[in-house]
């Protein structure tokens, strides 16, 4: 794993997923943790939260919630948005294969294809197991990420957005080049600041991105002491996951007498 968003590319992160709806996909979190939660479920551990916005949506509707992440640049922005609010939300610096927080939650979430940004079999087996450290015993695990069969179908596209930050408009350009040995999809990303017509700011990123496969997960997560439960279409969860679905929502639960 390595370091990625940059402080230029973290301060245009909300204007460049602005229209992800975060509501809906709360909704859908809020949908599984009634049916299949055997608890009625009140902390919510939210590992690789970002910017806040699942966070700070699920903080507002009453849920206890802790977040995680490794860019300074994104908590920066998440903690800035809590200036207005008064809800149950804390942001911690920290890496989600090795940190310690000494506490069991109902609900451990990794969201946006967290769970992709692991890209060797160490990192997610580390992930997996911290996430079964913290994961109360009747707890749930729920993540998006991407689905290995409809990646080898539809393959990564070169994309182009163009929206507005401020008084400035961005450019976004975006590659991927898949590794079908390492099951991995290196994206590249160049944005532009424009004011007027001149190119205040260029910036370059490069991601890296697992994809995995239904097997694959059921081993990974019995090895790590997790049952997965269920595999769905993103966001249409109760939908079976086929060639054309990219996303992907999965469930797991800790195994019973594993500690």
């Amino acid at each position: 794993m390595y370091d990625i968003f940059s402080q230029n590319y973290s301060e245009l992160y909300d204007s460049l997923y602005f229209d992800k709806n975060y509501e809906n996909e709360c909704d859908l979190i809020e949908q599984i943790i009634n049916d299949y939660s055997s608890k009625k479920s009140k902390n919510i551990l939210d590992l690789g939260c970002g910017t806040g916005n699942h966070s700070i949506r699920l903080a507002r509707r009453g849920y206890k919630v802790t977040g995680i992440d490794k860019s300074l640049n994104m908590l920066d922005i998440a903690k800035n948005k809590l200036k207005n609010e008064n809800i149950p939300v804390e942001f911690l610096h920290s890496d989600i294969r090795n940190y310690s927080l000494n506490q069991k939650y109902d609900i451990v979430l990794m969201m946006f294809a967290v769970l992709s940004y692991q890209i060797t079999n160490d990192d997610l087996i580390k992930t997996l197991q911290n996430v079964r450290e913290h994961l109360d015993e009747n707890g749930i695990l729920i993540a998006d990420l991407w689905y290995g069969p409809a990646v080898l179908n539809l393959r990564p596209e070169n994309r182009l957005k163009i929206f507005d930050h401020d008084d400035q408009k961005i450019v976004r350009i975006s590659s991927g080049r898949l590794n079908l040995i390492e099951q991995t999809c290196e994206i590249r990303i160049n944005l532009w600041k424009i004011q007027g017509s001149k190119i205040i700011n260029e910036i370059e990123e490069k991601h890296t991105m697992r994809y995995f496969f239904p097997q694959e997960l059921q081993l990974l997560f019995h090895f790590c002491d997790l049952k997965l439960i269920k595999i769905g279409k993103f966001p249409e969860f109760n939908i079976i996951p086929d060639e054309n679905s990219w996303n992907c929502t999965i469930i797991a639960k800790p195994l019973k007498n594993s500690r």
